[in-house]
């Protein structure tokens, strides 16, 4: 089984990027990001064994008052195995600290080698602004955990973001993933990405996940965010 045909994308950033983790969206505040990631081994790069995967997310989230979010976050691959699941978010603890942190709840679906079962979802998130030589920035810490309902089986993640404004309009971050899927090795990978703001409530971004352990895939992953 391959591990990454079921991994969503799951950006953290800052309340006004993608997904809010630690940060409430804001009561009324709509969010929405649509991404395609293609990846392939860079070992058969130009050669006839050469060949790439490709996943498309969708991420929308909706603030639901001070302190709740609701979301949904689906995606699925090219061969059609896909995941969809929706999720409450609520931030805990003081509002006036550094630290900002938030525990998420959910459910969902997912179909995985031709067979389709329920998934339970719980997370956990915490962020912090940082001050830097190049602008303000963040870091954000979200572990996550997936059981599937019918299998019994058991999916852990882990994503760790840093991340700079250098100006109005860009935000430069990367970002550590790791996980471990039911029979397959742990992975870790990288993803360092820029977001470009080009109007009001619109960013273009553009990452390249790049595989440290467990995974040897390289790719490209292209996204628009939409704000209002």
């Amino acid at each position: 089984m391959g591990i990454l045909r079921f991994a969503p994308v799951l950006l953290v950033l800052t309340p006004q990027c993608a997904e809010a983790g630690a940060w409430a969206r804001g009561e009324g505040q709509t969010f929405v990001a649509l991404s395609y990631k293609l990846e392939g081994d860079p070992e058969t790069l130009g050669t006839p064994d050469f060949e790439t995967s490709g996943y498309t997310s969708l991420l929308v989230e909706r603030g639901l008052g001070p302190r709740l979010t609701f979301g949904l976050d689906a995606g699925i691959d090219d061969s059609g195995d896909a995941t969809a699941i929706a999720y409450v978010s609520r931030t805990v603890g003081p509002d006036d600290g550094p630290n900002r942190f938030a525990l998420h709840a959910g459910g969902g679906a997912s179909r995985h080698d031709g067979m389709s079962e329920a998934l339970a979802y719980l997370g956990a998130s915490w962020g912090r602004g940082i001050e830097t030589r190049w602008g303000n920035g963040w870091a954000a810490a979200d572990p996550m955990l997936y059981y599937r309902t019918q299998s019994g089986d058991v999916i852990v993640k882990a994503d760790v973001t840093v991340g700079v404004s250098p100006t109005d309009k860009a935000k430069v971050f990367i970002q550590l993933q790791a996980g471990q899927y039911p029979d397959a090795d742990a992975y870790l990978r990288v993803v360092p990405s820029m977001a470009y703001n080009i109007g009001e409530g619109r960013d273009l971004e553009i990452g390249t996940p790049l595989g440290l352990v467990g995974d040897d895939g390289v790719g490209l992953k292209l996204g628009a965010w939409l704000s209002f």
